[in-house]
């Protein structure tokens, strides 16, 4: 038997389902500069690198989106570590 949902309704389970969508993977990329860093929720330290990001491109266009978004036009960032040897 097919229900039939109120509109509403469906916009509000699509909109679930995006959200408990763990496969995919979000990044937060600069328009200007083609660079990306990977989001990831549950590592500490990541974070340090997201401010790090933010603090670079803090005048340019910054998004977040899938990482199967950035089709090969991004380069990802590498961050240079403060320890000296």
């Amino acid at each position: 038997m097919k229900k039939n949902f109120p509109k509403y309704q469906k916009k509000k389970i699509m909109m679930v389902a995006r959200i408990l969508d763990f496969n995919t993977e979000r990044v937060r990329a600069c328009i200007k500069c083609k660079e990306y860093v990977v989001i990831k929720p549950n590592d500490p330290s990541n974070i340090n690198l997201l401010k790090e990001f933010e603090k670079l491109h803090r005048l340019h266009m910054v998004i977040t989106i899938n990482n199967d978004e950035i089709n090969g036009e991004y380069k990802e960032m590498e961050f240079q570590s403060s320890e000296t040897s």
